[in-house]
């Protein structure tokens, strides 16, 4: 836990010198006791999925778009484009 600790605590140190969030961002996780440490941790792995999650249903959806226009852009379906 405390090797995680140091090397999040050196990489806000790197990160603060040119963000000054990242400076109060890592004072506020230094003053934390090591199970909100480990909720914070757990909570900026989360978001970094979810990052991931929606970069994935990004790129599925664009990947997907000529079939589907295949299939719905067609004279018989031209009819519903006006609704």
């Amino acid at each position: 836990m405390f090797v995680i600790l140091n090397v999040v605590k050196d990489l806000l140190i790197a990160g603060a010198q040119m963000n000054p969030r990242i400076s109060t961002l890592s004072e506020k996780i230094q003053s934390l006791d090591p199970d909100q440490i480990a909720e914070v941790e757990d909570f900026a792995e989360f978001l970094r999925v979810r990052g991931q999650d929606r970069a994935l249903k990004q790129y599925a959806t664009a990947l997907g778009a000529p079939a589907f226009e295949a299939i719905w852009d067609n004279p018989e379906d031209a009819v519903y484009d006006a609704l």
